[in-house]
């Protein structure tokens, strides 16, 4: 069922997050743009939210959010909230989690369960056993 208003706008449905960026490149001090998007919704807007006790601290009102070194400084939880005059969904969280703290060169890990995301930034990953090597 598509929930619409009464001026026949149609209501959002949960966005999902999507990297810009390749995903086999590694991230060494450059950026990395994570995308909202929803499929479905009429003059649909977008905000991206972190994590934060005890409200959300809102980072960004766009569809993308440029993730680097110089402003990631902890572990985050973030998602973002696909909104407009019918209705509001937020999207699964997705997670940052910080390895190697640097303002350039630093290494972080991307991940969010709702899409079976699991992106490495800053160096390469080998993924096997140790047999193979």
């Amino acid at each position: 069922m598509i929930l619409r208003n009464r001026a026949g706008g149609e209501a959002v449905d949960k966005p999902n997050v999507w990297p810009l960026s390749s995903l086999e490149r590694t991230c060494w001090g450059e950026p990395v743009v994570l995308r909202c998007g929803s499929t479905r919704g009429t003059n649909a807007q977008y905000t991206w939210y972190k994590v934060g006790r005890p409200n959300n601290i809102v980072l960004h009102n766009s569809p993308d959010l440029c993730l680097q070194c110089s402003n990631i400084i902890e572990d985050n939880q973030l998602f973002c909230s696909a909104y407009n005059d019918v209705s509001s969904q937020s999207s699964d969280f997705v997670t940052v989690q910080l390895l190697q703290p640097a303002d350039k060169n630093c290494i972080y890990l991307i991940s969010s369960k709702g899409l079976g995301l699991l992106y490495l930034y800053g160096m390469s990953v080998f993924v096997g056993s140790s047999s193979q090597l």
